[in-house]
């Protein structure tokens, strides 16, 4: 992702990177790019249960990132060596958080908190104002609400907003399988790799009648 001339790059085993595109900080253009900065973490460590329930050999890096502000969502994609006996057509188990890093110092960018489902993986993600929409893989589709200071574990904050679980009772692969998630003119379009297109809209709270 591109913002003001600053390339946000998800880079596998090395983090999050950021060059300079056009931005004029480092000298660099589209076709001359020049780093800016990193964050790199230590992916085994972060998965290590995985390895330690699925086996050595599962397959983990850093997928995507998001420039909202002054913070950069990063999601990481991990798949455990050997599927699991409960998912079929190819599936496998999949894990995978969602880094929060402030670059407001952006050559010294930090995590500053975190998103982990405890039941699917992270891939791609989409920004909007105060709120990210992501898939989850099995997961489904989730929202979360990313507004004002981010720290610590999102999901024991309760800023889960939403979710869905795109399963298919009628089709032939009927475990979800979210894909990712795109946001225009209010609906939200679901891509699952097993069960379709879902095309969804986020509805108001309703209000709880005493």
């Amino acid at each position: 992702m591109v913002v003001d001339g600053l390339a946000y790059l998800a880079y596998w085993n090395d983090g999050l990177i950021v060059l300079d595109v056009g931005n004029g900080m480092k000298g660099g253009s589209p076709s001359n790019p020049r780093f800016v900065s990193q964050l790199k973490y230590d992916l085994n460590a972060v998965y290590a249960r995985v390895e330690q329930l699925f086996g050595r050999g599962f397959v983990r890096g850093t997928h995507t990132a998001w420039r909202q502000g002054k913070y950069v969502f990063i999601g990481d994609e991990v798949y455990a060596a050997h599927p699991y006996k409960g998912l079929k057509d190819g599936n496998n188990l999949t894990f995978g958080r969602l880094h929060v890093v402030d670059v407001s110092d952006i050559a010294h960018p930090k995590e500053v908190a975190w998103y982990e489902p405890t039941d699917g993986g992270v891939h791609n993600v989409w920004v909007v104002g105060d709120t990210l929409y992501l898939g989850n893989y099995q997961g489904g589709a989730r929202v979360l609400d990313v507004s004002g200071e981010l720290k610590g574990d999102l999901l024991r904050q309760g800023r889960e907003m939403s979710w869905i679980l795109t399963a298919d009772s009628l089709g032939k692969r009927r475990a979800p399988f979210a894909w990712g998630a795109v946001v225009r003119d209010g609906n939200i379009f679901v891509p699952d790799i097993n069960t379709g297109l879902w095309i969804l809209r986020l509805e108001p709270r309703q209000q709880t009648v005493p």
